[in-house]
């Protein structure tokens, strides 16, 4: 690794181990918000110094010593120019650690478009804070699954695939549950390298191959697909009770939506591969091989319901068997779709001029969002109406809809839209 190392890493924690507030308006904000929550700040700075005390005397010079032990380094009462002084040496750390990776970001773009499209989305997918689920390797290919939720990638779980490896280096073997937090790529001889520095425990890890690949996967509702939409009857359920009884009710009440097709959520993912889902069978089109109960047919295979066990295996054209849960509710839950739905967009649906009053005054949060988006976007058109809604979003008793009135406010305030009148009340 050029940039992302420990060593860089450690002198990032250190230079901003001694949090301060820098200013005597600072200073005055942060004993406001204590006494403004009765709790007591020189209780607070004291054990936040006795936390960090003994790594403050290994990192500060000499000179901060003396008010480390006497308890004033984090306090107001700390001399001026003492506080100057240490203020002037945190960020004198703090600029050399961004100088750091200010010449990592410049010598990324300076490579970037010598760099394959899959390791460009690789490095620019925000995987910091990503955990690790699951690590396979066999001859030249490897696949690290992460869990991706916490982290700044869309995708629930993201699974990275490295083929024609070169080389693997790695200072401390990758685990479970390490998390992902800086990353760094770069061109070796006719080759590409992925660099990551990972944490729990601090670990350096370096892979170099020829091919890079990244599936994000994801968890939204549940169900059939909306153009494969096929008529559930009763009586093929009725024609297969013994089947059937092997069956949870969730199952069951599936069938019931629709009688068998393509689902909406098609992937499982294992440690070393990903099994794709082509449709679920029709009830009638059930069947028993090898203890199976056939219930899914899938790319190179199928997927049934053990009769003794109940467990959900996968069973490929070549008759290799692998268990994929314990049960169908446990395998269900863990099927991901690779179609990402924005959650949020509803909230940037328009409403109706002739109905964005009621909206913005009702009890759905929802509409009441939308109505404020709707408003924002040509705030102009609607002065009387914020004037009228602010008061009553400030003083709302849902907190909620106090941060939307605070939020909004502040924005029509920029503006000029809003009254002195309001201003003031």
């Amino acid at each position: 690794m050029k940039f992302f190392t420990k060593q860089w890493y450690e002198q990032m924690q250190n230079a901003h181990l001694l949090v301060i507030p820098e200013s005597e308006e600072e200073w005055q904000d942060f004993i406001d918000s204590f006494a403004e929550e009765g709790e007591n700040i020189d209780t607070y700075l004291e054990n936040d110094l006795a936390n960090m005390k003994d790594q403050l005397l290994q990192l500060l010079p000499e000179k901060f010593h003396p008010y480390i032990l006497n308890g004033t380094i984090n306090k107001h009462t700390l001399p001026k120019k003492v506080s100057e002084d240490l203020l002037n040496w945190l960020h004198e750390k703090q600029k050399e650690v961004e100088n750091i990776s200010d010449k990592a970001r410049t010598y990324y773009l300076n490579i970037k478009d010598s760099l394959p499209e899959a390791l460009i989305e690789i490095t620019e997918a925000g995987l910091h804070d990503a955990s690790i689920k699951a690590i396979h390797q066999e001859k030249d290919y490897f696949r690290l699954t992460l869990n991706g939720d916490g982290s700044f990638a869309s995708g629930n779980v993201i699974v990275l695939e490295f083929s024609h490896i070169k080389e693997i280096t790695s200072d401390l073997p990758l685990e479970r549950n390490m998390w992902w937090l800086y990353e760094e790529a770069d061109i070796v001889d006719d080759d590409y390298s992925l660099s990551v520095l990972f944490d729990q425990p601090l670990t350096e890890w370096t892979i170099i191959a020829r091919h890079f690949h990244m599936t994000q996967f994801y968890q939204n509702d549940f169900g059939w697909q909306e153009d494969n939409v096929v008529d559930s009857g009763i009586s093929p359920i009725a024609d297969n009770p013994s089947l059937l009884n092997h069956f949870p009710k969730s199952y069951i009440s599936l069938m019931h939506q629709q009688n068998g097709g393509k689902i909406n959520h098609p992937y499982f993912l294992t440690n070393s591969n990903t099994i794709e889902i082509v449709r679920f069978l029709p009830l009638e089109e059930l069947k028993i091989k090898d203890n199976l109960i056939i219930f899914a047919s899938c790319v190179n295979g199928n997927i049934g319901l053990h009769e003794d066990n109940h467990s959900i295996v996968f069973m490929s054209d070549k008759n290799e068997i692998q268990i994929l849960a314990t049960d169908y509710d446990e395998w269900i839950e863990n099927l991901y779709s690779t179609e990402f739905l924005d959650e949020t967009a509803i909230y940037s649906i328009p409403i109706a001029d002739e109905e964005i009053e009621t909206a913005l005054f009702s009890n759905d949060l929802t509409l009441v969002v939308r109505a404020w988006n709707t408003i924002y976007n040509n705030p102009e058109n609607y002065v009387t109406l914020i004037n009228k809604a602010l008061p009553y979003f400030l003083h709302h008793e849902d907190e909620q809809f106090q941060q939307m009135g605070e939020i909004f406010g502040e924005q029509f305030h920029e503006l000029g839209i809003i009254s002195e009148d309001i201003l003031k009340r």
